[in-house]
């Protein structure tokens, strides 16, 4: 469908560490949760989509982006010098901030 065709060219555009992670199971979900990380990370630093985009690993150190609970809650994670939070909202959406430290993070609807 749409999702595979889309995730064959956009994960080109990440480490194989994180392809592979994407490949493993939970696919879209795993799909989504990543690119909202970089998507934060680049706003965040203000980088912007460029050259370098594809380089970051943005995975936690022990690899684990939670489990199927941890959607149900806020789920922190740091890499490459920054804080992230996965934040639950509507179902097929997925909202990630990033920040230079840990953070609170409230969502008003």
């Amino acid at each position: 469908g749409v999702f595979y065709m889309m995730k064959q060219e956009l994960t080109a555009t990440m480490t194989n560490k994180e392809a592979a992670f994407v490949s493993e199971q939970d696919t879209e979900h795993r799909f989504f949760d990543l690119w909202t990380a970089r998507e934060s990370y680049v706003k965040y630093t203000g980088t912007g989509i460029d050259g370098s985009f594809g380089a970051l690993c943005l995975l936690p150190e022990d690899g684990v982006l939670g489990t199927e609970q941890d959607r149900l809650v806020p789920f922190r994670w740091q890499s490459s010098n920054a804080a992230f939070v996965r934040i639950p909202f509507e179902s097929g959406y997925t909202l990630c901030v990033c920040t230079a430290s840990p953070c609170e993070v409230v969502v008003v609807l």
